[in-house]
Order: C-alpha cells, then structure tokens, then sequence
C-alpha cells in the first residue's frame, strides 16, 4: 500500500497534532493520555487528507508503525522511552540513590545529609493529582525552597546566603574573558 498521499496530503495541518499533545500534557499533565491524542488527532487528519476504505485504516497504520520503527533514530527514541519509564519508578520506589547503587539516600548516623525540599504550592506543582508525575513531568527550579548538601544548607526559603556576591563575581569573570578578546 502506498502510503505517500497519506503522508503528505495534510499540509499545515500535520502540526496540529504535536501542538494538542503539548498543551493537553500541560494542561492535564498526563503525558501518555496527551501524546496518544495527538497520535488518533494526526491519524484523524491524515484520514481527512487522503481518505482510506475502513479495511484499509489498520493496515496503514500497520504499515506507518513498522516505518517508524525500522528508522534507526525513531527506534532509539523508542527504546530510551520505553527503559526510561521503569527507571523513574525504581527511583521513586527505592530513592533515587539505590537506582544507581550509590550507598547513600538513607537518614541515619553518619550518612551524607543531601536533600532538596520543594515548595508543593510553586504553579509547576499545582494541583497535585500525582506527585509522582509532578516531580518527574513538571518540576522546575522555581519549586526549590530548600538544599542541604553535606549537611550545609546552601539554600533556605529559596534564597542562596551571598547570592547577590555570587552574582557580581560571575559577572565580573564573564566581563573580563569577554575583555581578552
């Protein structure tokens, strides 16, 4: 079956589907739900652009799949994703420390005191349905309000002690590298 009508008949619609899956994602945060939208919206589209008899629709997208998959790239990003998800949950489940076998991401005597404490009311984080997929999907660096590194807070109610000196000296390096040249 040829399938290039199919592929090129949509024209500007074509970027329709990626946008509806961006903004339900950020809208619903549900990712999954929001990029299998976009997928039956494309498929929505490209039926309009070059129309298929019902028997034909499963094979086309049969057949647009397995070209999908048999693109070496497009097989890459697939496999990330799918070795990425069960890689979040073994992080959330047995902290983030164990999934990569480091001997740390306990509190107890004697351990490295590491942690960061988010602001759940930050925007990136509300509502909150699922923490989960907040932390993982949403999170930014506005929702930190709280680092302790080996036991030193190096930041408390999202304000760094000597940040504005901080800033100044950076400047002050930036400006004279951009002075050497």
């Amino acid at each position: 079956m040829d399938l290039e009508p199919l592929a090129s008949g949509a024209g500007i619609l074509s970027i329709l589907p990626p946008i509806l899956a961006i903004v339900l994602a950020l809208l619903t945060k549900e990712v999954v739900f929001s990029l299998f939208m976009g997928v039956f919206a494309g498929i929505g589209i490209y039926a309009a652009a070059a129309p298929l008899p019902a028997a034909d629709v499963p094979v086309a997208i049969v057949s647009l799949v397995r070209g999908s998959i048999g693109d070496g790239e497009h097989l890459s990003v697939l496999v990330f994703a799918f070795f990425m998800g069960p890689l979040i949950a073994a992080m959330t489940r047995a902290g983030g420390a164990q999934a990569f076998g480091l001997d740390a991401g306990e509190v107890r005597a004697g351990a490295a005191a590491d942690f960061v404490i988010l602001d759940p009311n930050r925007l990136p984080l509300v509502p909150g349905f699922n923490r989960a997929s907040d932390l993982v999907y949403a999170a930014d660096p506005s929702c930190v309000d709280t680092v302790v590194c080996d036991g030193r807070v190096l930041m408390e109610g999202g304000v760094i002690p000597g940040e504005a000196e901080i800033v100044a000296a950076a400047r002050a390096a930036a400006a004279s590298l951009t002075a050497a040249t």
